[in-house]
């Protein structure tokens, strides 16, 4: 190949590179396929139900918006029928397990051989270590209880600013 093809080609190669870095970088919104949201002081929540023959698959993102890290999270779901009987429950440990401040880390639990029904509550229990600044951490619990089937939360201070 003569020396003019090379060079031709050399910037054949940089100029299709630098094509792609003039595409502008659209960034996925990490909760736009979650329906269900809670926002409490701590953590923000958004999650997803669904049935399989397994039971309620309940999958979602937890995201710290307090502390300087959180750390040694487990998250409880249960099922509640309408006299707050627990129909249901399971737990699970967030991955990675030190959330530092507007982290977010994926959840998922499945409620077995649940099915919800209409009047049914989902409640979430958060039980996690905060450290804030030079102060040792604090073991905290943060809760709230929705409608199974809406998600529509039951605590007053629910406020949903709807951003991430």
């Amino acid at each position: 190949m003569s020396f003019l093809m090379k060079i031709i080609s050399i910037a054949a190669m940089l100029l299709s590179l630098s094509a792609c870095t003039m595409d502008e970088y659209v960034r996925r919104d990490p909760v736009a396929d979650l329906p269900y949201r809670h926002s409490d002081f701590d953590f923000k929540v958004a999650w997803k139900t669904y049935l399989t023959d397994q039971g309620l698959n309940i999958e979602g993102l937890l995201k710290n918006v307090r502390y300087a890290q959180v750390e040694s999270v487990t998250l409880y779901v249960s099922l509640l029928n309408s006299e707050n009987k627990v129909l249901a429950s399971d737990r699970t440990f967030p991955i990675p397990q030190t959330i530092k401040m507007d982290y977010y880390v994926p959840f998922d639990v499945i409620l077995k051989n649940a099915a919800p029904q209409k009047g049914d509550r989902l409640k979430f229990v958060i039980d996690y270590k905060a450290q804030e600044g030079n102060e040792g951490a604090s073991r905290w619990i943060s809760y709230f209880t929705v409608d199974a089937l809406t998600g529509i939360g039951f605590k007053e201070s629910i406020k949903d600013t709807g951003q991430w």
